[in-house]
């Protein structure tokens, strides 16, 4: 079985060691990484992915919260969504989930 996966994160050293990790995992398919969030929905909508994303995008790109994102994310109908979430307290981490 093969894992679709999306790497959204603004970073591009931290993409490319997430990408260098979960290559080297059989069974994981890195199907592309996004920098801008818009980026990521039309890249979600055609393959279906478990989407690593960076919950701190939305405050260099406010279009969207957080919440926004993944709710939209869900509706595409991918497999996950694990969020990076840049919280130093839990309040924050669950207001994002």
């Amino acid at each position: 079985m093969t894992i679709n996966v999306l790497i959204v994160h603004d970073n591009p050293l931290f993409r490319a060691g997430l990408r260098s990790v979960l290559e080297r995992q059989e069974g994981m398919h890195i199907v592309g990484e996004a920098v801008q969030l818009y980026a990521l929905l039309d890249l979600v909508a055609d393959t279906k992915p478990v989407v690593l994303f960076d919950g701190g995008l939305t405050s260099c790109q406010p279009a969207y919260c957080a919440t926004e994102v993944v709710d939209l994310v869900r509706k595409t109908g991918v497999c996950g969504i694990m969020v990076f979430a840049p919280c130093y307290d839990e309040e924050t981490l669950f207001v994002l989930c």
